[in-house]
């Protein structure tokens, strides 16, 4: 059997939330993740995982090979608000989002050009479009090889 809150908790620290904070309480922090595990709950349901994935995820392969994980992770960053309705990653809103989250000017300043980078992904030409799959896949590859750049521990 799927085992979703595992592989909600390696998505919740690997690409929800990009760095562990000091300022964030553990009340905080919990809540949060928390909300995620719910939205994955959701998600799930719809695009079903294989263990092989969370796995895959867990061990921070950028290239999960799973055929639900692209619409898996799509569901998911649409419901959180990183992914538009039109399929892109929606740069404004996750800084906003990540404004809600950490008050630390460093970390915003780092996560902002995290952010940046990774929404690079919106020109790239894909062929579902409005449904994401595929740019949510993108996005998520881009967050694995590129955290390490703006000094974000996953």
């Amino acid at each position: 059997m799927l085992r979703p809150a595992v592989l909600l908790c390696c998505l919740y620290f690997l690409v929800l939330m990009p760095r562990q904070s000091k300022a964030l309480s553990k009340e905080k922090q919990d809540a949060i993740k928390a909300h995620f595990e719910e939205i994955g709950k959701q998600c799930v349901q719809d695009f079903p995982l294989a263990d092989g994935d969370i796995a895959d995820i867990r061990g921070k392969n950028p290239a999960p090979a799973g055929a639900g994980v692209p619409c898996f992770l799509a569901c998911m960053l649409r419901k959180i608000g990183l992914l538009d309705s039109a399929g892109m990653v929606d740069k404004d809103n996750s800084l906003t989002l990540a404004k809600t989250v950490f008050e630390d000017e460093e970390e915003l300043k780092s996560i902002s050009e995290f952010i940046n980078e990774c929404s690079s992904v919106n020109s790239v030409a894909v062929g579902d479009g409005e449904k994401g799959c595929e740019r949510a896949f993108l996005s998520y590859k881009c967050m694995i090889e590129n955290h390490s750049k703006f000094g974000i521990d996953l």
